[in-house]
């Protein structure tokens, strides 16, 4: 169930970006006659699923960038939480690059 690859995400993020020029203001006063439980709901669950990608962590260094990531988007917005997680990111990967992994022929 799903999209299988990135290019469905691409083309969902042109679609909503298309309704929301072509729509304007009045998208804004659709938005307003949705109850608020209703979004409230449907924020929540969209948190479980990407809650539910710590799963797929496969270090605790990814783990760290995600609760920086989190904990930043929240005491600030989510801009400077994306750009604390990515340089945070970078960071870790260039303290690790210079580990070389012993390779299974013991060279």
């Amino acid at each position: 169930f799903g999209g299988r690859s990135g290019g469905c995400v691409a083309l969902l993020g042109i679609a909503k970006l298309l309704l929301g020029l072509v729509l304007g203001s009045s998208l804004i006063g659709i938005m307003e006659k949705f109850p608020v439980g209703v979004l409230g709901a449907l924020l929540l669950f969209a948190g479980i699923e990407l809650a539910m990608a710590a799963r797929d962590m496969n270090t605790k260094g990814d783990a760290f960038v995600m609760l920086v990531c989190t904990a930043v988007s929240l005491g600030s917005n989510a801009a400077i939480g994306f750009v604390a997680g990515i340089v945070l990111y970078l960071v870790l990967w260039m303290r690790n690059y210079g580990r070389v992994k012993p390779s299974a022929s013991g060279r």
